[in-house]
């Protein structure tokens, strides 16, 4: 069976295809969602190879 996106994820998804390079809290202000939850989705969507992050410079 393959991976299942969660509740939020495909729009989470789509932000991040439309905004390379965003951070966290720009990603929670354009989702209009708390960070602990768009952490949570961005730490799931890591682990099961969708995205992946890096350090600011």
């Amino acid at each position: 069976m393959g991976l299942v996106l969660q509740v939020g994820q495909d729009k989470l998804l789509c932000k991040l295809c439309s905004n390379n390079g965003i951070t966290l809290m720009q990603l929670t202000e354009l989702l209009n969602c708390k960070p602990p939850a768009v952490t949570n989705m961005v730490k799931t969507l890591e682990k099961n190879g969708f995205v992946y992050r890096k350090k600011d410079q």
